[in-house]
């Protein structure tokens, strides 16, 4: 007797389960990465508010220039003329003179008047104040005889000498002035100084300058 066995059907089998674990696993693995994009992002933005390029600023970190540019206070690095100056820092110290000298040359009386501006400064090398820039301003000189009028020509420091351990040092200041000549003689230059001029200093600051207010007029040629 021969039976006949009916053909078995062959089941297909659904990927669906594995398809929602896989999405599943993605998902979950989304969740965790995107805090830690974020947390990264506010990192770097939080370090770029710390350090913050200033304009301006030196990439090489050159610290001597910098020192130099703070040490020194002075902008009047040439000898000028012009308004009355203001003293605005201990190290920037204005005196006035005002005198009157018989001189031969002049074939009478000089009279000089005006400002001086000196300008003290450290260095890194010397961290105490030594002069080192000198101005006039508001200069007036006359010479009697002819009513003739002054100019302030130069104006420079001479022989600065300071001692750390006083506290004190001395300076003298050059001035040269110049006028016309009477007719049928010479222009006239004067040579003014101003010797001695004493100062203390304490802390890389000026305390006190005494200047000397009779100043040696020669004539020169």
């Amino acid at each position: 007797m021969q039976f006949n066995n009916p053909p078995k059907k062959t089941k297909n089998m659904t990927t669906l389960p594995l398809k929602i674990s896989i999405g599943r696993s993605l998902s979950r693995l989304g969740l965790f990465l995107i805090p830690i994009v974020f947390g990264c992002f506010a990192l770097a933005q939080s370090a770029r508010a710390v350090t913050p390029e200033s304009k301006g600023s030196n990439p090489n970190g050159n610290m001597a220039e910098e020192e130099t540019a703070y040490l020194d206070i002075s902008s009047d690095e040439t000898n000028a003329t012009g308004q009355p100056a203001i003293e605005d820092h201990p190290n920037r110290r204005v005196f006035r003179f005002n005198f009157q000298d018989l001189r031969q040359c002049a074939s009478g009386n000089v009279t000089m008047g005006g400002e001086l501006v000196v300008t003290f400064q450290n260095t890194v090398t010397r961290p105490w104040p030594k002069p080192k820039f000198v101005k006039v301003t508001a200069f007036n000189g006359t010479v009697r005889t002819g009513n003739r009028k002054l100019t302030a020509m130069s104006v420079d420091i001479k022989d600065a000498v300071a001692s750390v351990l006083s506290g004190s040092g001395t300076f003298k200041i050059e001035m040269i002035v110049t006028g016309p000549a009477l007719p049928g003689g010479r222009p006239m230059r004067f040579r003014v100084l101003f010797s001695p001029n004493r100062y203390t200093f304490h802390d890389q600051l000026v305390t006190q300058l005494m200047p000397d207010r009779t100043p040696k007029v020669d004539c020169i040629n």
